[in-house]
């Protein structure tokens, strides 16, 4: 089971990016405002780029596997639904991301010591 996880793990938080990047898609066709553009770039995906960090220490699983997904599905959501500007923001999410991996390393050293 452990190793099925591991294996399915790294698409589940870009599928989640992929989905939020598509319903965000959908309202600012409805309505357009800028509001929840700014929302999704400064809140959801920086904390979702932190999760995929966190998990990808906790089951061990490879660092740039794991971070080229999140970058992978990021670009998708950017060149899909949202403008190339918002390339930009990987500046921000790939260190939000390291900060994660490293954060479950710290907590798992911890836990180890």
């Amino acid at each position: 089971m452990y190793q099925k996880l591991k294996s399915i793990y790294p698409l589940v938080i870009p599928i989640i990016i992929l989905v939020l990047g598509y319903f965000h898609g959908m309202k600012m066709r409805i309505e357009p405002t800028h509001d929840t553009f700014i929302g999704l770039l400064i809140f959801t995906f920086p904390f979702l780029f932190f999760m995929q960090g966190l998990y990808a220490r906790f089951l061990n699983s490879n660092l740039l596997y794991s971070l080229s997904s999140a970058v992978a599905s990021y670009i998708i959501v950017v060149f899909v639904w949202l403008n190339s500007i918002a390339l930009d923001h990987l500046i921000f999410y790939i260190p939000i991301f390291l900060l994660g991996y490293g954060t479950m390393h710290l907590i798992k050293w911890r836990l180890v010591k």
